[in-house]
């Protein structure tokens, strides 16, 4: 799979999609929202960044995307450290902890296994 740089899309105002999808099976944007594979392309998979949010503020999230029967990705551009992109490190083992909590209500896997599952499944 494959993360836009800096969510560009366009190189020289030229989509980057149709020359992807010779070599990759999906590509995450930048925008934040859930994932309805319906409505949602492979080459345009909605993330959410992960910067300076709480562990508590990142499961509201998973619980949405399961009552919503959606895929939800998270971007942690950096852990710890204390940049501007950045979560916590306390925050992010918090998170690690809690989805551990719910690996058996949850499908907690890499985009490429989840994109394939997808295209196999639709």
């Amino acid at each position: 799979t494959f993360a836009y740089t800096c969510g560009d899309m366009q190189v020289a105002g030229t989509p980057v999609i149709p020359g992807l999808k010779n070599y990759v099976s999906a590509a995450r944007t930048f925008q934040p929202g859930l994932n309805y594979w319906q409505q949602t392309g492979f080459y345009q998979i909605k993330t959410y960044g992960a910067k300076g949010h709480t562990a508590e503020e990142l499961i509201a999230l998973v619980m949405k995307a399961k009552a919503e029967n959606a895929m939800i990705s998270f971007l942690f551009h950096g852990v710890g450290g204390g940049k501007p992109l950045s979560i916590s490190a306390e925050e992010h083992r918090k998170f690690l902890i809690l989805l551990k909590a719910m690996e058996k209500e949850i499908w907690i896997a890499p985009m490429i296994e989840v994109v394939q599952y997808m295209k196999q499944n639709m």
